[in-house]
């Protein structure tokens, strides 16, 4: 089943990924991966039976999912507040003082 990339956060601390993805006639779903540059929003993949493909540079490859789960705003929204990068940015800048997972920023803010 195809789905598209609504919104991915990703944690500095884990180098993990949630990602949440939509089909217009099924439920949406969060999905927990390994993080991966090449899901980014719009991007279509194909989610069945817990497994998720995408098409990277003409190939088909497979997402590493920790654990999916239905979509829920609340959820989400704490996701957003205590997990991932966005908490970090602070005027344009990222202002994580640890050891970040990335070493090349997903969002270019270093």
């Amino acid at each position: 089943m195809f789905y598209t990339v609504t919104e991915t956060l990703v944690s500095p601390e884990t180098h993990m990924s949630f990602t949440f993805i939509s089909h217009p006639k099924k439920e949406a779903m969060i999905v927990w991966h390994v993080y991966n540059r090449n899901i980014v929003k719009n991007k279509k993949i194909i989610y069945k039976s817990g497994r998720v493909w995408f098409r990277e540079n003409q190939i088909i490859k497979s997402l590493s999912l920790i654990k999916e789960q239905q979509f829920s705003m609340p959820f989400w929204k704490m996701l957003v507040t205590h997990t991932g990068c966005e908490k970090y940015i602070v005027n344009g800048a990222c202002s994580y003082v640890h050891a970040c997972t990335f070493a090349v920023c997903p969002y270019r803010y270093r």
